[in-house]
């Protein structure tokens, strides 16, 4: 059930995030290519998140799947705290985050 709830929830999220950029577009023209590309992530994660409150998606939890979902937050975590935190990623920063992937792959790779 709970992730039936956190796509649910990650539609949201995208509602949030296009409408800054929608009205930041209205400001600034150069933005206005970036409202299409979450709109296209909206409706798709809203139209899954949607049908699974409905009628839940059942699948087997595996060992794979787990790692991969938990080195997806902890990617989403570090790219969203290194993105925000200044203009651009640093060359550090992203040596960290290619190394987090590398130990993903690796972790696949041996499971």
């Amino acid at each position: 059930m709970f992730i039936y709830i956190l796509i649910f929830l990650a539609s949201f999220f995208l509602i949030a995030r296009s409408g800054a950029i929608l009205v930041s577009s209205l400001t600034y023209l150069s933005r206005a290519m970036g409202v299409s590309e979450y709109a296209i992530a909206f409706t798709a994660t809203f139209i899954i998140g949607a049908m699974s409150v409905i009628s839940p998606i059942h699948f087997m939890p595996e060992p794979r799947f787990t790692i991969a979902v938990i080195f997806l937050f902890i990617g989403f975590i570090l790219f969203n705290f290194f993105a925000y935190s200044r203009s651009v990623i640093s060359r550090r920063e992203g040596i960290v985050l290619i190394f987090v992937y590398a130990v993903f792959l690796a972790t696949q790779y041996l499971v």
